[in-house]
């Protein structure tokens, strides 16, 4: 089972792995490939609202792709 969470569930036999934030380049990158596999494609002009967007999300890579899974709604 995998489950992500910020908190430890504390089961026996449970592996953590702490994953870092991600830098805005790096989230705007992963933002775009999500975004696209559903088939919306951003405009070169919002890179900047982009930026802003990934830091908003605190660079956190599930908050990013939660956010481009809903890009063309």
């Amino acid at each position: 089972v995998l489950v992500t969470s910020r908190e430890r569930l504390r089961l026996r036999d449970e592996i953590s792995w702490v994953i870092p934030p991600l830098q805005p380049e790096n989230g705007v990158s992963l933002y775009l490939v999500r975004a696209a596999a559903t088939g919306v494609e951003v405009d070169p002009g919002d890179m900047e609202e982009l930026k802003r967007l990934v830091e908003e999300l605190d660079g956190i890579p599930l908050a990013i792709e939660l956010a481009a899974a809903r890009a063309g709604e």
